[in-house]
């Protein structure tokens, strides 16, 4: 009896212990996750899954985590750099960019049957690709010494597509049938124009269409079809909105910010909420990001000091950091009002 209680004690203490140690673990202001990695493909289809780029070997590797339960998961392990990477809204398919001898790679990997797979091979250098909101698609933005060029892969058949050139930034509509894009050789707002490319049934993109001069950084919100984006008003930044017709111009409200020349403005649509994030960069350095409510009216600053910020497919705030020991590493913020959590601990991480 003496020992069955000694035993029964042992292991009230080592149920004490995990719960300690799950309880330090919760996502809290500045603190650390801990992270299960693993070398099989463990990490499932989940909106709280995030993509992100590591140097944990010397050059730099894709991997997956859920920001949840904080399983990571290697994609890649291979002599070259991968970049970019990028998931599908349902983030059951995962896209990236490889660099080789003066060569990119454009690929992708599905979290279902863990098959990658090379689409299409570019010499001039990718910027950035999003997903269509049905996974079948994928637009990317690439550079040469002249222009920026904005081409669709059909992810199936590895079809291929020049959208336009000089593009600045572009988004996909909820439906998957439309891409609107910027057109300038400069990000000016006074001086671009937005133009949207409709994709017939048979996958034939349609004549290119322009539905507003001026403006930058459109993006399609929610169901109801209009497109949102930033244009100038006396001496501020205004939120507007146009159908995809280009009718009904709406000033939403104006955000006290001066626009100036050289700096590029993005906006990034919530998942699923009516919310965007404003990044304002220049010379490539995120200089300053805000929380905008459309339902509000409000625009907020985000006070993060991040290299990098987008939102995640569950709604999450992801952003690139410091971190504890001074190097990059990947935060966490469940939502705009939320304490903010270190997802990320070793060596360095970012997007």
């Amino acid at each position: 009896m003496k020992y069955f209680y000694l035993i029964f004690v042992l292991v009230v203490i080592v149920l004490i212990g995990g719960g300690l140690y799950i309880v330090a673990n919760q996502q809290d202001s500045g603190n650390v996750l801990s992270s299960i990695t693993s070398t099989v493909n463990n990490v499932r289809p989940s909106k709280s899954v995030i993509s992100y780029i590591s140097d944990k070997d010397e050059n730099q590797e894709v991997y997956l985590q859920n920001t949840d339960t904080q399983l990571m998961q290697r994609v890649t392990n291979t002599r070259v750099n991968e970049f970019g990477p990028t998931l599908t809204p349902n983030a059951s398919k995962l896209a990236f960019f490889s660099e080789e001898d003066g060569f990119f790679g454009i690929w992708t990997y599905s979290l279902e049957n863990y098959e990658k797979k090379l689409l299409s091979i570019t010499k001039a250098t990718p910027l950035k690709m999003n997903f269509s909101p049905d996974g079948l698609l994928l637009a990317y933005l690439e550079e040469d010494e002249e222009k920026k060029e904005l081409y669709i892969i059909n992810t199936r058949n590895s079809s291929k597509e020049r959208v336009a050139s000089f593009v600045n930034d572009f988004s996909w509509s909820s439906d998957s049938t439309a891409i609107i894009y910027t057109h300038n050789s400069l990000p000016s707002i006074i001086k671009s124009e937005m133009n949207i490319r409709i994709i017939a049934e048979n996958g034939e993109l349609d004549d290119p269409k322009t539905i507003f001069v001026g403006g930058v950084a459109p993006v399609f919100v929610g169901a109801n079809k209009r497109i949102f984006f930033l244009d100038v008003n006396g001496e501020n930044l205004s939120i507007v909105s146009t159908s995809l017709r280009g009718e009904d111009y709406l000033e939403e409200f104006q955000i006290r910010i001066q626009p100036k020349d050289g700096t590029v403005y993005r906006l990034l649509k919530h998942p699923t909420e009516e919310q965007l994030l404003l990044t304002i960069s220049s010379n490539e350095q995120l200089l300053e990001t805000m929380y905008i409510s459309l339902e509000d009216k409000s625009a907020l600053p985000l006070s993060v000091s991040a290299s990098n910020v987008r939102w995640n497919n569950s709604g999450e705030i992801a952003y690139v950091a410091p971190g504890k020991n001074g190097d990059r590493q990947i935060w966490i913020r469940k939502s705009f009002e939320s304490k903010t959590a270190q997802l990320t601990n070793e060596y360095n991480n970012w997007f």
